[in-house]
């Protein structure tokens, strides 16, 4: 397959890569179109991942506030229980 008779949409990342290789930049659209185009789905990835890393990030601060209360609070009887033992 080739830029030349091929829409983008139905290409994969590494086939428009591939044919850009072969490409020197003349600044035709349809070199700048698949300039775009590649651009545009690498964007588009990036913007998933930070998507994905910000709700597990979110997910396990949650997690991490819980534990800490969980360790307050065993914190508190420890020291209750060391006081009213020493009594």
């Amino acid at each position: 397959m080739s830029i030349q008779n091929q829409n983008l949409n139905e290409m994969t990342d590494e086939e428009i890569e591939r044919d850009l290789n072969g490409l020197t930049y003349t600044g035709s659209p349809l070199y700048m179109g698949a300039i775009t185009e590649l651009t545009r789905r690498q964007l588009r990835k990036l913007t998933d991942a930070i998507n994905k890393f910000s709700n597990d990030s979110d997910r396990y601060s949650k997690r991490l506030v819980v534990l800490t209360w969980v360790l307050v609070i065993l914190t508190i009887l420890l020291v209750f229980s060391t006081f009213r033992g020493s009594q």
